[in-house]
């Protein structure tokens, strides 16, 4: 008789406030805990606008009932505590009551908006460790193991508050969680000569930054070679980018891709937010700018301009000018990109997905 294999929860949502990155990670992740043997469940919160993020995957999920009423935020409840559409409490309890059938062994959660309380609910309910997967250590944890694949000069006194167990941590670009491709994906050549340039903006893009980009480049860096834009079905501003990439005659826009090693590898430039993204880039030495669209990016992608591994502009507000002006600076320095492109790839390796399953299944 064969013994059935741990299984592994993971816990993650998207939406037009969260954007699809946490998710995405989150499946990479699945994919390399599946590598290791064991099963996984996704459990998502329907109505929120991500469910088209597991449409054509093979990961087993289920989904929260939808929550109709907002969050009624406490004055101890986290930051980001609006993200999650309902209180900790509701989503505990509805966690808890779709899995009360199932012998779960570990539980990832990677969202903002869930805290130590959550944490310690979920954990006695199921009698398992808890995974949090966090970049920014602004709420109380209650992990076995945290993991950040941001680059901080230390976790330990990053998390120093956060982390109310002292449990160790995975800290760094080391545990970036890249899809499996990343790892043999063929690298950027960093070309002398920028042809073409790749604008991602994230998958849902509600604030619309991937036309502005697009604008920044034909009229601030006066760019007329090929743009492609990466975006999703779930991007709320779809229909007015289809249009005005059609009436540029040398925009295309790529949606749903199923991951974008291709896609990083085939520009000689990279324009995007903060986020997942980034380390993707910076595996396959694709030379970009990033863009600050959230205070929560600084933290990451400010340390790695210091590092001379990509170039750092902000949009406060849609500053056209300043995109073009960074834009135009890489474009016309062979020399820059190359650096930035060696730099980054000395930072992730691709491997990160591997090294974090393995911690998590140690646990089981």
């Amino acid at each position: 008789m064969h013994s059935m294999p741990p299984l592994i929860v993971i816990r993650a949502d998207a939406s037009s406030l969260i954007g699809s990155g946490h998710v995405r990670r989150c499946q990479s992740l699945a994919e390399a805990l599946l590598d290791q043997g064991v099963a996984v469940l996704f459990v998502v919160r329907a109505g929120m606008g991500g469910e088209a993020l597991f449409d054509g995957r093979t990961f087993d999920t289920v989904f929260l009932p939808p929550r109709n009423a907002p969050a009624t935020v406490q004055h101890d409840d986290p930051a980001h505590a609006r993200w999650l559409g309902t209180s900790w409490k509701n989503d505990a309890t509805d966690t808890l009551e779709i899995l009360s059938e199932r012998q779960v062994a570990a539980v990832v959660v990677d969202h903002y908006a869930l805290d130590a309380r959550w944490h310690e609910q979920v954990s006695a309910g199921l009698c398992c460790p808890i995974v949090a997967i966090d970049d920014l250590a602004d709420r109380p944890l209650a992990a076995a193991l945290i993991v950040d694949h941001n680059h901080a000069e230390s976790h330990a006194s990053k998390y120093a508050v956060a982390n109310l167990r002292a449990s160790p941590i995975l800290g760094g670009p080391r545990f970036a969680l890249l899809g499996q491709r990343f790892q043999s994906a063929p690298r950027n050549p960093a070309a002398s000569e920028v042809r073409s340039i790749g604008i991602f903006m994230g998958g849902i893009d509600r604030e619309n930054y991937s036309e502005r980009v697009m604008r920044s480049l034909r009229d601030a860096a006066d760019f007329n070679g090929a743009l492609e834009i990466v975006s999703t079905r779930s991007n709320p501003n779809l229909t007015g980018l289809l249009r005005l990439a059609e009436l540029d005659g040398r925009c295309s826009v790529s949606l749903d891709l199923p991951d974008l090693a291709d896609f990083f590898g085939r520009h000689e430039l990279h324009i995007g937010a903060g986020g997942g993204a980034t380390w993707e880039r910076c595996c396959l030495g694709a030379p970009s700018l990033a863009i600050i669209v959230a205070d929560n990016q600084r933290l990451v992608l400010d340390p790695l301009a210091r590092l001379d591994v990509l170039a750092v502009t902000e949009m406060p507000s849609p500053d056209e000018a300043a995109i073009g002006a960074g834009a135009r600076a890489l474009i016309d320095s062979p020399a820059l990109r190359r650096r930035l492109s060696h730099n980054a790839k000395e930072l992730v390796d691709g491997r990160g997905c591997a090294r974090v399953a393995r911690e998590i299944t140690s646990l089981c």
